[in-house]
């Protein structure tokens, strides 16, 4: 049975406080900002089943935001697909971008920070996936967030067409059709994902186990400063060598992944309300950054400004 949560029917001035409580509890938690609270609008029609939660999202224009803070109070990881109904949407995590077009898919976890935006009325087909159900159909599935399919095509616009179908049938079958069908919903994601795979190294079991060590142990001393290559390996117990051979079947290395897991933290705190009287100097040295000059460039590369305009922009949706 479907659930909607509107506000249509409440005063203009409740409508986004109470958007904002819906959205945490239709899915996880998560910031949400609009350009014009006062005339916010906005729609939810979620569908809980037995192994998927399917929604259809539509409203004003919107940027939705999991950052490491919503991430440490909710501990179960899932995978999220949205799916472009109409209109534009952009979605980020971990350096990855893309912008979806009408039709046009990406997925990220809610393991590690993420942003979607929809500059215009929002209007997204959006599953939420068991994180190791898709991982058993694709194993290098974790390098692949915050990528596009397109539904240009030819394996993007099938896929694409068979998940709205799916959609918007499944809640009023039996179980076990219901079942069925998920599985199916799983597998078409799976293959759409597996054509970002193409020409890249999938990673066996052992190398993905290590390398989620690698990476949590970075993640936990993300803000020291003696956060190099050599102490992740010595924290997993390897060679230096070794362990970048694995970040590299990943299309990744560790140095890399360090500068994008912190620029990633401290683009999140340049937009925490709560640190609103934090320089960006003072946060850049709270997440081990203590060469501003070196700083600002490392961001503006990956984020196409400086942290100053990145701050600024950003608040002004917010």
């Amino acid at each position: 049975m479907s659930t909607e949560y509107a506000t249509k029917h409440l005063k203009p001035a409740e409508r986004f406080a109470f958007w904002r409580d819906v959205i945490c509890d239709a899915y996880l938690p998560i910031h949400c900002a609009t350009p014009d609270a006062a005339g916010f609008d906005g729609g939810i029609m979620l569908d809980r089943l037995t192994k998927l939660n399917v929604s259809r999202v539509t409203g004003s224009p919107q940027q939705v935001t999991r950052r490491k803070d919503h991430i440490a109070r909710d501990a179960v990881s899932f995978f999220m697909l949205s799916l472009q109904l109409s209109d534009v949407g952009h979605l980020s995590q971990l350096g990855r971008s893309t912008v979806l077009h009408p039709g046009d898919f990406g997925l990220y976890t809610t393991s590690e920070p993420y942003e979607v935006t929809c500059g215009r009325p929002v209007n997204q087909l959006v599953i939420q996936i068991p994180y190791e159900t898709l991982l058993a159909r694709v194993p290098q599935v974790e390098m692949l967030t915050g990528l596009g399919v397109s539904a240009a095509s030819d394996i993007g616009g099938l896929v694409s067409q068979q998940l709205r179908q799916c959609a918007a049938h499944v809640s009023g079958q039996s179980a076990l059709v219901q079942t069925h069908m998920q599985d199916m919903m799983v597998d078409l994601v799976a293959v759409g994902i597996a054509t970002l795979a193409e020409g890249k190294v999938a990673l066996g079991r052992p190398d993905q186990l290590l390398l989620a060590r690698a990476k949590t142990v970075i993640r936990d001393h993300l803000r020291e400063e003696h956060l190099k290559p050599t102490f992740v390996a010595d924290a997993v117990g390897m060679s230096q060598r070794n362990l970048a051979r694995v970040f590299q079947r990943e299309g990744s290395t560790i140095a890399a992944f360090i500068r994008q897991a912190r620029l990633e933290a401290i683009s999140q705190d340049l937009i925490d309300p709560r640190l609103v009287s934090h320089s960006v100097s003072q946060i850049a040295c709270k997440w081990g950054l203590h060469n501003f000059q070196h700083f600002s460039k490392q961001f503006k590369d990956a984020y196409g400004m400086t942290p100053r305009e990145w701050r600024v922009n950003k608040r002004t949706l917010q």
